[in-house]
């Protein structure tokens, strides 16, 4: 049996038959919880050794980038990592013409991407059974690559990584690399506490690809496959506010409470007889979203002019819309990140996760972040005692951010659009 294969075993806690005979004989006359110590501790010595020579593997790889000929890349989900990934697939297509690349992604997001010359998207469906995982093997992860980007680490795609056929698998660095990855790869990335953007950028480092600014290339349906409504807001100059009121996790989204001091605050703030802007409720089909965009009508009611389109648009046509607003206002979100790759202004409500990590890449001066704060007053730690990435696993948090700021800011970045509203 291999190391790897060894160390698979151990982790899922199916010992070789020689490990037990050896184990056994020790820890019958033992404690239990003595025992288990001392196999956890046999454990991760075991990992230690293993993850030490699969890093010598790499160092002893040696990389020609112009041998390359196909990359796979793995990054199915969720939408907003999707779109914080594809700066680093630009970057590395614009280096190496020679180079073709297979992006493994999640049928539900490829439509948010556009053809590209050697970049295939391969919408794959994410896989519930054993089943699928052969399924995939025999009609997918048919092809043979020189090099795979693990850019996902989750149960999930660590066993997929598995059936793609690489000499080389660059995996992230210890910390992310969750689930085990490093189990299925043989490289891995620079460790560092970067914003995930930055992240996924460390891959195409890895290949001494040159820097490059972020760039992406997104599909937004024509303007006459958008409603009505916004064209026409837009022919009159009339300037129009998105809300995305729900986060990809519930414990990041505001309370509906939040939006009704917004509402008020909007129409203490805003001097009469400037232009009221359209705001549009924006967000996916969830019955979470939908019955938030629905709480927020009830208590708008009628006192600005709002529209509902949450759960009513495509992809491409949700970016349509994004890119005609003048400012968008998000929680931690897949569309706020569309909306930055867009170039349209986002102002990002954050508590539970820091903005350095999450943040609406461009606009993260616009961000909104009580992290610090809720990790004082949810954890009763200080930020500098805080492992980077750590969550404040409480709705809570969003609290913290006060309405009648995001109002003043809200009109600052009209204002500076040029749009006369205060």
């Amino acid at each position: 049996m291999s190391s790897q294969g060894f160390a698979c075993l151990c982790l899922l806690d199916l010992e070789p038959k020689r490990m037990h005979s050896i184990s056994e004989l020790r820890l019958q006359k033992e404690p239990k919880r003595a025992a288990i110590r001392k196999f956890a501790f046999f454990k991760e010595v075991l990992v230690e050794q293993l993850e030490q020579s699969l890093l010598n593997e790499f160092k002893n790889h040696t990389l020609d980038l112009k041998s390359i000929r196909r990359i796979a890349v793995m990054r199915m989900s969720a939408m907003g990592d999707c779109i914080l990934l594809q700066p680093t697939v630009l970057r590395i297509l614009k280096h190496c013409p020679h180079v073709e690349i297979d992006w493994f992604i999640d049928k539900a997001w490829a439509s948010l991407f556009p053809k590209i010359e050697r970049l295939n998207l391969i919408p794959i469906p994410k896989p519930r059974s054993i089943k699928d995982y052969l399924t995939l093997k025999n009609t997918v992860f048919n092809q043979e690559y020189d090099i795979l980007l693990a850019m996902q680490a989750s149960f999930r795609s660590n066993l997929m990584y598995t059936f793609i056929k690489a000499p080389l698998k660059i995996g992230f660095d210890k910390k992310r690399a969750r689930d085990g990855q490093w189990l299925w790869t043989n490289a891995r990335i620079q460790a560092g506490e970067d914003h995930l953007c930055d992240g996924f950028a460390r891959f195409a480092d890895a290949l001494n690809i040159p820097e490059e600014p972020k760039l992406w290339n997104i599909v937004t349906a024509e303007s006459n496959e958008l409603p009505d409504v916004i064209n026409q807001t837009v022919e009159t100059g009339r300037p129009i506010i998105g809300i995305l009121p729900a986060a990809s996790k519930l414990e990041r989204t505001p309370e509906p409470s939040f939006w009704a001091a917004f509402l008020e605050s909007w129409k203490e703030q805003l001097e009469p007889g400037r232009i009221e802007p359209l705001f549009v409720i924006l967000g996916g089909p969830s019955a979470t979203e939908a019955e938030l965009a629905q709480d927020i009508l009830n208590i708008n009611a009628g006192s600005v002019d709002m529209l509902n389109f949450a759960g009513k648009t495509s992809l491409p046509v949700l970016a349509g819309i994004i890119k005609q607003l003048q400012v968008l206002i998000s929680p931690d979100s897949g569309p706020a990140h569309l909306a930055n790759a867009l170039h349209t202004p986002v102002i990002g409500l954050y508590a539970v996760a820091p903005s350095k990590l999450s943040g609406p890449y461009n606009f993260r001066h616009l961000t909104f972040d009580c992290y610090e704060e809720a990790v004082e007053k949810y954890l009763g730690l200080s930020v500098e005692n805080t492992k980077w990435g750590t969550r404040v696993h409480n709705r809570a948090a969003m609290s913290l951010i006060e309405p009648s700021a995001v109002v003043a800011r809200t009109l600052e970045v009209l204002k500076v659009a040029g749009v006369p509203v205060e």
